[in-house]
């Protein structure tokens, strides 16, 4: 099966490229999902309530939301590596200030910081596989890399509830200081071996007014407004369950200790990791996008329903049934091939990054808004089980509205809009 593009000079390094890539997704799904293991030391140590641990958590996502249309614009614009090289030492700078600081306010800067440099992550790999890959192999390929991130962090957060037994929190964010600082160095090697290929378009100072255009052009598409609402209520799961208000769920909920509860968190991302390829595949050769998305918010309204309302489970139910929610949330992944296949080339990486935005726009609004919630019914520590399950209330009824929105979002095959150019 033949993956890669004909017409790359250096395919070797190409497909190097987009291991990095991978991998700098994986270290930022790993700090934005770590957070709901380091949330009691983060309480203990920079003296904050349940809202304060929403502020510092979700002060990631404050910046990688607001730089998500600039970086598909970049991404329009500039090298790749180039761009993932000082994204990562950004990540890396901000790694250490956090591990260092006792000051909450430096922490939330920090936070910022590598929300920023994280923000070139994920529409970095998008943007290299569509460089890179068939046309055709997009969706599978991005499957493959999700794969791959949510295996990664899975072993990541696993590791770290381990860890952190018997070691600092703030060492094992030194270390992750240190790695992306190395993966820096890495990309701008990277850089130097690439030579004029594919995945390295000629820079050139920026038109304004030409991206202006871009921007509005980008607005104005439905489909794009469609697929990202869709990313926005199915990735939730992600974003705000398994990064924050997981683990204290199963804690309270389902009499679990920390690092078990951890363990059952870390289910979601095996799912997604089992279940992006599955589609991948199943929308290449038997269903549509839109199908395989509808069917996918569907059954996730209802499991999670059960999830949340149902009293103490067996481990292995709480096992299954989070590894088959994942399985199901993995439908984000669809939602970029159609937004891909429904934006014209030349605002490729520009809406996939609008796109991305609106997803991780649900960090800051429902961690906040669910952190509000547990807070007027007794603060994150005490807080029932019922109260718990009140506050999470929000995740299935996000699901259900994305159910609807399917009926509304169109499939287009790929380089259907190729030929569409700016105005």
């Amino acid at each position: 099966m033949m993956l890669l593009r004909t017409d790359l000079k250096h395919p070797r390094v190409a497909a190097l490229s987009w291991l990095l890539a991978s991998f700098f997704v994986v270290f930022q799904f790993f700090l934005q999902s770590a957070t709901s293991v380091l949330s009691q030391y983060w309480q203990a140590d920079f003296h904050i309530s349940a809202v304060g641990l929403s502020i510092l958590s979700s002060a990631f996502f404050y910046t990688y939301v607001l730089m998500q249309v600039p970086v598909g614009v970049l991404f329009d614009h500039y090298q790749p590596e180039k761009l993932i090289a000082k994204a990562a030492a950004t990540v890396g700078l901000g790694c250490l200030v956090l591990a260092f600081t006792h000051w909450f306010w430096l922490g939330f800067l920090a936070r910022l910081a590598i929300g920023a440099g994280c923000a070139f992550g994920f529409v970095g790999m998008l943007k290299i596989t569509s460089l890179i890959f068939q046309p055709k192999r997009f969706a599978f390929m991005v499957g493959v890399s999700e794969s791959f991130t949510m295996t990664g962090v899975t072993l990541g957060v696993v590791l770290l509830a381990w860890v952190l037994t018997f070691s600092s929190w703030r060492i094992d964010m030194m270390v992750c200081g240190l790695m992306a600082l190395t993966g820096s160095t890495v990309a701008f090697i990277i850089v130097r071996l690439q030579r004029g290929d594919l995945s390295a378009p000629k820079q050139h100072p920026f038109a304004w007014g030409h991206v202006w255009k871009k921007l509005i052009l980008t607005a104005k598409n439905k489909q794009i407004w469609l697929g990202s609402l869709y990313g926005f209520f199915i990735f939730a799961m992600v974003n705000v369950f398994t990064s924050l208000w997981g683990v204290d769920f199963l804690e309270h909920t389902q009499a679990l200790n920390r690092q078990s509860a951890a363990n059952v968190m870390s289910m979601i991302f095996i799912g997604i990791a089992i279940g992006g390829p599955i589609l991948g595949l199943l929308t290449h050769r038997w269903v549509s996008h839109r199908q395989a998305m509808s069917c996918c918010a569907l059954l996730s309204t209802i499991l999670m329903s059960y999830l949340l309302w149902m009293p103490v489970l067996p481990l292995w139910v709480l096992y299954t049934g989070y590894t088959v929610m994942g399985m199901f949330c993995a439908a984000y992944i669809p939602c970029f091939t159609v937004i891909k296949d429904n934006a014209p080339s030349a605002i490729q990486a520009t809406s996939l990054a609008f796109a991305n935005m609106t997803i991780m726009a649900g960090a800051p609004v429902l961690q906040t808004l669910i952190g509000i919630i547990l807070q007027h019914m007794g603060g994150a520590v005490h807080a029932s089980a019922f109260s718990y399950r009140m506050a999470l209330l929000v995740l299935p009824a996000g699901m259900l509205i994305a159910w609807i929105l399917c009926y509304f979002i169109q499939d287009a095959r790929p380089h259907a809009t190729e030929a569409a150019q700016l105005p």
